[in-house]
């Protein structure tokens, strides 16, 4: 889709993303493989014609969730164990902000699996999430604590999807809110930073990042909220048991747990 607007993110090609997400979303059988449908489609969807030609207005877009690190596959508890805020003494029910899904310019960001240290960001504690400029500031965005990202007891669910507000950096160059200026924001050109999340069904928080080659401006950041509330009500459906792929069915070509 090619788009010849200041921005690729205007109505037009957000209602055309919507159109191709809902029939893909619906056949998803897992969050994982939903949020990299929400992931893919918008990474080719939202496109901007550049001198060569039509290329992705978005440098990288990711699905987040946070999820207890007890209940992560074997691979992602071992890697959060290596990390200073969590160490071999991590309780069971700690928050773990995880990557469920990426596209993007490079090979390395298509995948969660090969995403690296981005992989999983664990959440101990206010003075740990302050660490992380961005995650703290959508926290605040959405209006949410570090206590709702620990998770409920078992028998507590929501009855009803919650989409929370918007995280949008309207200008990312040297905006503290967005880490790695000198390694990924300049190199890559980023714009501008839209993010939208929401609540699951047992109380776990999602988000979804888009980082954008053109500058995004309020009034067309503003017109995510429809998206937002289609990839929330998607979400929403997945139980604890259907989080992420089972062997073989990944189409990222790597083998989840």
């Amino acid at each position: 889709m090619s788009v010849t607007d200041q921005t690729s993110l205007d109505e037009v090609a957000l209602r055309h993303a919507r159109v191709c997400l809902g029939p893909r979303m619906r056949a998803a059988r897992t969050l994982e493989s939903c949020a990299r449908v929400v992931c893919e489609v918008l990474y080719e969807e939202l496109g901007a014609a550049d001198r060569v030609g039509e290329s992705s207005a978005c440098a990288l877009v990711r699905c987040f969730k946070t999820h207890a690190l007890g209940a992560l596959e074997p691979s992602l508890r071992a890697y959060a164990r290596t990390l200073a805020d969590v160490g071999q003494a991590g309780r069971p029910d700690l928050p773990c902000l995880t990557l469920l899904a990426s596209a993007g310019d490079e090979w390395a960001w298509r995948s969660r699996h090969t995403a690296g240290r981005h992989r999983l960001i664990p959440l101990p504690s206010q003075a740990a999430l302050d660490r992380v400029p961005m995650v703290a500031a959508i926290f605040r965005e959405f209006n949410v604590s570090i206590d709702e990202a620990r998770p409920r007891h078992w028998g507590l669910s929501s009855d009803a999807p919650r989409a929370y507000g918007l995280f949008h950096v309207e200008d990312a160059p040297g905006d503290p809110r967005v880490p790695e200026q000198d390694a990924f924001v300049r190199p890559y050109g980023i714009r501008s930073v839209v993010g939208f999340g929401g609540s699951l069904r047992r109380g776990d928080l999602f988000v979804v990042l888009l980082f954008t080659k053109t500058r995004v401006p309020v009034a067309v950041a503003r017109r995510v909220r429809g998206l937002a509330l289609d990839v929330t009500t998607s979400f929403f459906r997945f139980g604890d048991d259907e989080v992420f792929d089972v062997v073989g069915t990944s189409g990222d070509g790597a083998v989840p747990r």
